[in-house]
């Protein structure tokens, strides 16, 4: 796997991925593993490889793959949150060069150094491991989710599961199950300037949240989780298909 595929080499076949980009570009391809003394899932890239960027009409974008079920869902809604904005990542100050050639973590400098001139009333910046992230994400009312090497981040798809109102920067992307399924990710996502001052916007948002969570579950046994999700897509797109293909005798 080198060169990136073009649609007509590709055919009618189509991919499942998490990386839902509308433009084709080449990175690295990390190999995951949970590390819980560090502020995520830790990977090494291994690569470089080529992809090709998603096809709307074809592929399917799925979350980036965390193995929890509903029994880790945490409502947004039953519990009080005592931190009203969580920032909860790495900022990597020591190559000026990779900041300006790194959207990701360029983004993630701006925000932490907006927060240092500007900090949001009740929020929370700074860098812990795994667990004690994922408890403040149970506390937390929004949790700002910027990219890192890829516009995706497991940390978006944890938010939503633990509760947290995710605030992402996502662009030129295709976000998962928006297309068919019809997923509006402005009913739990958003800008938090103009929402602070509006308690009952955050309020709508949460309980979008709650309608919403069980969709991004990698949990085989959840009517709506993921696998379904997957199994409705590929239905619709065959439906789709048959109807578009059908000739009439009239």
């Amino acid at each position: 796997m080198g060169a990136l595929l073009t649609p007509a080499e590709m055919g009618k076949s189509f991919a499942v991925m998490s990386y839902g980009d509308l433009a084709a570009r080449s990175i690295p391809t990390p190999t995951w593993w949970r590390d819980d003394n560090s502020d995520g899932w830790g990977f090494e890239w291994k690569g470089p490889i080529g992809f090709s960027c998603v096809r709307p009409d074809f592929d399917i974008v799925v979350p980036m793959y965390a193995p929890y079920t509903r029994k880790a869902l945490v409502s947004p809604v039953n519990q009080k949150r005592n931190i009203t904005v969580l920032l909860r990542f790495k900022v990597d100050k020591t190559d000026g060069k990779y900041l300006i050639a790194n959207h990701g973590h360029r983004l993630r400098y701006e925000l932490e150094d907006s927060w240092a001139k500007d900090p949001l009333p009740g929020s929370d910046l700074g860098v812990k491991n795994m667990l004690q992230t994922e408890a403040d994400m149970r506390n937390s009312v929004f949790c700002v989710c910027p990219p890192g090497g890829t516009q995706d981040s497991t940390r978006v798809w944890r938010a939503i599961i633990y509760g947290c109102i995710p605030v992402t920067y996502f662009r030129a992307v295709e976000l998962p199950f928006m297309r068919r399924l019809g997923i509006d990710y402005g009913q739990f996502s958003a800008r938090l300037r103009e929402l602070l001052a509006h308690p009952e916007r955050v309020r709508a948002l949460q309980e979008g949240l709650v309608h919403h969570q069980k969709y991004f579950l990698w949990d085989p046994d959840i009517q709506g989780g993921v696998f379904n999700n997957i199994e409705r897509e590929l239905a619709m797109r065959s439906a789709q298909r048959a109807s578009a293909e059908t000739v009439s005798v009239f």
